[in-house]
């Protein structure tokens, strides 16, 4: 839940009067409010919190009209927001919760306190989540600390209701004989299915995946013993295999798997192989994997990342090995992690840049920015090109410069032709992207073709937890493998 991504959606109605309602920061310029507060209106204004301080209205637009007679009170307002802040990696639910949880955001209810701000007029908001079936078209929330009457609630109409870090809804009604208790939202799961809605939100189609779906197909088509390994792990992948064998088995794998199901059930799967001596059925379950899972978690992203580099990207994870899987999904290529060694580390990513090998190195010092662009150059530049500019009479600015779009070079070809392409990317997290903002804003005009990832999330347990299968799974593949040299 991004704080700086939250709005006031403003409508502007006849005879002067307004209505207020709460909006989410999808996408560069796309805002997500329930649909009943934009209905008769005249004009439409979003509000946001400029930093450091103050507020910005803008002018909107409605880009998706919601499909309210189908029970879906959504819409996604359009709006210019370019010299915003850019707003977070943002998950989507594309499922409907099949267990109770607990659930949070913001709102501009009438309750809540006025501040100087957006943000700071808004009511914290949380509760529980019920679960619910696929076919419904709302869902219901139990809200704590609730205003004495449910009118009070006015203004937290489009609300995101995040559940476990995605949008599972959007709050739409606080029905009045619930007196406040209870709340209604509109399944996320319900919006994705609506072309319209996916399509204003920019979307990439489909064939972003269609080859890394083609290769799992190939993948599960050219080793049964692997197939009939993964399709008992799971009653979605047993009927996907039992109605039209590996392709079957690679659309429900790719289109009915959570990620985290997806990790225990091939987990699983592989060590079974490995314990009945099928080391090349496991090594299929492993490339299998690599293509699946950045996939699975592509699919939950709204704001996807620029094809080129050269920008900060914030995504709100915590860890650098979930950091590759979401970098490998934008990519749209297969996860590429170095040898698992050990139990107790957790899986680097190949496509990282190293961070600053020795202590003591200030990024913002005199020498901070030089000391990174030899200790890239060390990696990326050849031995003779780097004495060649180091025997040149020049200005160390200059040479330094030149060091620089060598190394630049080097990662766009990599990336765009190299055998393993793989796009490069320096992880730090947001404590470092505050200090040295200085020396980021350098990194990203001299080194483009770098991708620089600031780690947002804090749920560090959480992506452990879930990393834990792939943890195990490339560790014991790299265990198999020694012990077959």
């Amino acid at each position: 839940m991004e704080l700086a991504s939250f709005a006031r959606v403003v409508a502007h109605l006849e005879g002067g009067r307004r209505r207020i309602g709460t909006g989410y920061r999808l996408a560069e310029g796309r805002v997500l409010t329930a649909g009943h507060v934009v209905v008769g209106a005249t004009s439409l204004e979003v509000e946001i919190d400029r930093a450091p301080g103050g507020v910005r209205t803008i002018e909107a637009t409605v880009a998706w009209p919601g499909e309210t007679d189908a029970g879906l009170d959504a819409v996604l307002l359009q709006c210019a927001t370019e010299d915003a802040e850019r707003p977070a990696f943002t998950h989507l639910a594309r499922s409907p919760l099949a267990r109770a949880a607990p659930w949070q955001s913001r709102g501009c209810a009438r309750a809540a306190v006025a501040g100087s701000g957006v943000g700071d007029s808004m009511a914290g908001l949380r509760g529980t989540a019920f679960p619910f079936a696929a076919g419904e078209d709302r869902f219901e929330l139990a809200a704590e600390a609730q205003p004495r009457l449910a009118e009070d609630w006015s203004g937290i109409s489009g609300a995101p209701v995040f559940v476990h870090g995605r949008i599972q809804g959007v709050i739409r009604e606080a029905p009045v004989d619930f007196e406040g208790r209870r709340l209604y939202a509109t399944p996320m799961h319900r919006l994705l299915a609506e072309e319209g809605f996916v399509a204003a939100l920019g979307f990439r189609a489909e064939d972003k995946w269609r080859d890394l779906l083609e290769e799992v197909g190939t993948l599960l088509a050219g080793d049964r013993e692997a197939a009939e390994g993964l399709a008992e792990r799971s009653p979605a992948w047993r009927r996907g295999f039992a109605d039209d064998n590996a392709p079957g088995l690679a659309r429900a794998v790719c289109e009915q798997s959570a990620v985290d199901e997806a990790l225990l059930a091939m987990h699983a799967a592989h060590r079974a192989l490995l314990g009945r001596g099928r080391p090349a059925a496991a090594r299929t379950v492993e490339e299998v994997l690599a293509r699946v899972v950045p996939v699975l978690y592509d699919q939950q992203m709204v704001y996807e990342l620029p094809p080129r580099g050269g920008v900060v990207l914030r995504v709100p994870v915590a860890t650098s090995t979930i950091a590759e899987i979401v970098m490998a999904g934008a990519d749209a290529r297969a996860y590429s992690y170095l040898p698992q060694q050990d139990r107790e580390n957790f899986p680097e990513p190949a496509a990282s840049v190293a961070g600053f090998p020795e202590p003591g190195i200030d990024p913002d010092g005199a020498r901070g920015y030089k000391d990174f662009v030899d200790h890239l150059a060390n990696t990326f530049v050849s031995d003779t090109d780097r004495h060649a500019l180091q025997r040149q009479d020049r200005m160390e600015e200059k040479r330094y410069g030149d060091l620089a779009r060598l190394v630049d070079d080097e990662l766009a070809w990599q990336a765009e032709h190299g055998a393993e392409g793989l796009r490069r990317y320096f992880l730090f997290d947001s404590d470092f992207a505050r200090q040295h903002a200085p020396f980021l804003e350098r990194l990203r005009d001299s080194l483009p073709a770098l991708r620089l990832v600031e780690l947002t999330g804090g749920d560090l347990p959480g992506e452990r937890r879930l990393c834990r299968p792939l943890r195990e799974l490339l560790y014991r593949a790299e265990t198999s493998r020694r012990s077959g040299e």
